[in-house]
């Protein structure tokens, strides 16, 4: 689902959806009629009548109106170009029968209804020089609001792309007021703007702004972003303070010092000092954060990585940022010669990383018995064995293919404990592989799971890998999608496997640990929490500490102290060297 309106009177509520609009106007919410087919990104009431509403496409490039409460729809039509991509939709609070509407096309543009939604003209959508505004850039498709708001004038729009763009003269002109990069700015990616409850364009002009970094505030919207250039710091005020959202896909922690970092959506790669509290949290490294990794027995190194497979290493505790990317052992680097992101030479650089041929956020691992012995996931699998090489920009660690391709990109990879060359690896598509001489030169490797009456059925987005750490041929493999059978397991290397999935929701399985000293305690994190298992996976229940219904994409383990790192919620541990 991705909107919800509700009429005025509360009678009716319509549903946008990745499928199609829904609407429902009996007062237990129990019957629901799709009364539209396209995938939809919003659907609006008429502030001022509940027969009239506006839906925009996700991403099929069209605006639709109703006239009669939502039952039935038609496609509005509009003058110029074609319109492509996104389309999302607001009323003026003014005059609702002007609507604008906010197109993803190549970097967003602009156009405005004055009957309703019924038919748009397009505006000039200018920047300050004259030209066509970027305001979108490239992320029309995720980072795409707009608000009309103000009941004094219908010609203030503010627009949110990656950065803030205000119109005074309803979107021939816009100019922007935040500045993505700047602390004292806004976050980027703006996905919600709504008017103060008291916002009255006189007395209370407070506007607040929903983004990728939270929830941010322009106290005076007229005052906010007004400086005669970049960066647009004025006005604008952070409301985060403990409101702990992040979303983490990945996690690690030095048992040693007791720091964890994670790599957060669109935040960075971030690290905990338990010294400093609670909000002990600060930046080591920009953009988004995936996969992280802590030397064990180096409390000063860890590892992380920016998109596609972009691995980066801190060698100082996780006490200093370093945005630009000078830590990076990828093997990419900023080329003060021709003043570029430029790339080693081979073997310095992982080529599935410089072609973008890697999940964007993908798999890495440090392996448990070899803290310089690096393994990562694109469409090959990847391995260094001097992960602590000094770094320069013409040397570095020495990377070589140990996997080909499988014609699959790298979803998910271990090593198993005690045993370097023992070594799985799963796919996006399912495939699940193993070798036994994984310290090779050229390792060997079997795909496991595809025959017998007790192979591995799922073909569908492996997420997880875990290998028992007092059996090694004990190992657990995690799906993805909203199906049955999503945790499996084998107890003779792979010959053989059985479902330990019939008691935990059909939802995506994203991570799996085993308690290091009892290791019939099993732990799994879902789409929609933490479960708990005393039986080795027979049964399960879902624990009432932590993450709550939130998404727990990676368990780690800090001694006997279990980590969760969520996608929505920040992290969460607890001490289980008592069980």
């Amino acid at each position: 689902m991705t909107r919800i309106a509700v009429s005025r009177t509360g009678e009716v509520v319509l549903a946008a959806t990745t499928t199609g609009l829904f609407r429902c106007s009996d007062s237990e919410r129990k019957h629901w009629t799709q009364v539209l087919d396209v995938p939809l990104g919003i659907v609006l009431f008429d502030p001022t009548d509940d027969q009239r509403a506006v839906a925009g496409a996700l991403d099929a490039g069209a605006a639709f109106v109703s006239s009669d409460g939502g039952r039935t729809w038609q496609t509005a039509t509009h003058e110029s170009k074609p319109w492509s991509g996104r389309v999302e939709l607001a009323y003026a609070a003014k005059d609702p029968a002007i609507v604008y509407a906010s197109v993803q096309m190549t970097s967003g543009r602009i156009w405005r209804s004055t009957d309703g939604g019924r038919t748009y003209r397009l505006r000039r959508t200018l920047d300050s020089s004259g030209q066509v505004a970027d305001y979108l850039g490239d992320q029309g498709w995720y980072g795409n609001a707009v608000w009309a708001g103000d009941p004094t004038d219908a010609n203030l729009v503010v627009l949110g792309g990656v950065d803030l763009w205000r119109s005074t003269d309803g979107g021939d002109h816009i100019t922007e007021i935040s500045t993505w990069w700047h602390p004292r700015s806004v976050h980027a990616d703006h996905h919600a703007i709504v008017s103060h409850p008291s916002y009255d364009g006189t007395a209370n002009r407070t506007v607040l702004f929903g983004n990728d970094g939270g929830v941010f505030m322009a106290q005076d919207l007229s005052r906010t972003g007004t400086e005669p250039e970049p960066p647009f710091v004025e006005g604008w005020t952070e409301l985060d303070n403990n409101y702990g959202v992040t979303q983490f896909f990945s996690g690690a922690g030095n048992r040693i010092t007791g720091k964890i970092i994670g790599g957060a959506q669109d935040n960075g790669t971030l690290c905990f000092d338990p010294a400093l509290g609670a909000e002990g949290w600060q930046q080591i490294f920009g953009g988004d954060g995936g996969w992280c990794a802590s030397d064990p027995d180096d409390p000063d190194v860890f590892y992380g990585e920016y998109v596609f497979l972009n691995i980066h290493r801190n060698t100082d505790g996780g006490t200093s940022d370093d945005t630009d990317g000078d830590r990076y052992i990828s093997g990419q680097f900023w080329n003060e010669t021709i003043r570029e992101w430029d790339w080693k030479p081979l073997p310095f650089h992982i080529p599935d990383a410089k072609n973008n041929q890697a999940l964007f956020i993908a798999p890495f691992a440090l392996d448990p018995n070899n803290a310089d012995r690096l393994l990562a996931g694109g469409l090959s699998l990847w391995r260094t064995n001097n992960a602590k090489e000094p770094n320069t920009p013409s040397s570095g660690p020495t990377w070589q293919a140990i996997k080909p391709s499988a014609g699959s990109k790298i979803s998910a990879l271990a090593v198993t404990p005690g045993d370097s060359d023992l070594i799985w690896v799963g796919h996006v598509n399912g495939m699940l592989f193993r070798t036994t001489n994984g310290t090779a030169a050229t390792p060997s490797w079997a795909r496991v799971g595809v025959t017998g009456p007790d192979r591995l059925r799922p073909s569908r987005y492996c997420t997880c890998v875990t290998v028992d750490p007092r059996d090694p041929e004990t190992v657990f493999v995690a799906f993805g999608g909203f199906e049955a059978d999503n945790l499996w397991v084998t107890h003779d290397g792979g010959a053989r496997w059985s479902r330990l999935a019939e008691t935990l929701p059909d939802v995506p399985i994203r991570a799996v640990a085993i308690h290091p000293r009892r290791t019939e305690l099993l732990y799994c994190g879902t789409e929609v929490g933490l479960y708990a298992s005393e039986d080795r996976g027979v049964t399960w229940s879902a624990t009432n500490e932590g993450p709550a219904n939130c998404s727990v994409d990676q368990l780690f383990w800090m001694d006997e102290t279990l980590v969760s790192a969520t996608h929505g919620r920040g992290m969460f541990r607890i001490d289980l060297s008592t069980v």
